[in-house]
């Protein structure tokens, strides 16, 4: 009796989808701020000190969250870290403007602001990443395709 082959299973490609551009605005996001903010300081101050301590309040905390915020992603959930994250990441970086039109942004507010934000996004990061492997798992990708995917953006 010939053998009979069963169907493919039915894979979706749109949480990963969703999850690649997401994480591609989210990027974008961080690395224009990581460029914006000192240079906003530097053009309305003049002080390439200053520019320097913002880019360094900023990426400071993104990287010491991102690298140890993971018992904080599991404890909440990674889809809860990621939108969450992002959120406060883009409320902290939206009250720069905000507090600058009102006359009301002074460097230490800024510092706190930009670390605020920071912070934010290095958490958003590490949920977006523990997201990768079971997204892939879900679209039928090859895990391998998946992390270059991610890794890429």
């Amino acid at each position: 009796m010939p053998e009979t082959l069963a169907p493919a299973p039915v894979t979706d490609r749109r949480p990963l989808v969703g999850l690649l551009a997401g994480f591609a605005i989210t990027t974008l996001g961080t690395r224009m701020t990581a460029v914006a903010l000192p240079w906003f300081v530097l053009v309305s101050t003049g002080s390439v000190a200053r520019a320097g301590l913002v880019a360094f309040a900023e990426m400071t905390p993104y990287v010491l969250v991102g690298a140890a915020g993971g018992p904080f992603v599991d404890r909440i959930g990674a889809v809860r870290a990621a939108v969450l994250g992002n959120l406060a990441a883009a409320v902290a970086v939206a009250a720069v403007p905000v507090l600058h039109a009102a006359g009301l942004l002074h460097f230490g507010l800024l510092l706190a602001a930009v670390a605020v934000g920071g912070a934010a996004g290095g958490v958003a990061g590490s949920g977006l990443r523990v997201l990768v492997p079971a997204t892939g798992a879900l679209a039928g990708t090859p895990m391998e395709r998946v992390a270059g995917l991610f890794d890429g953006l």
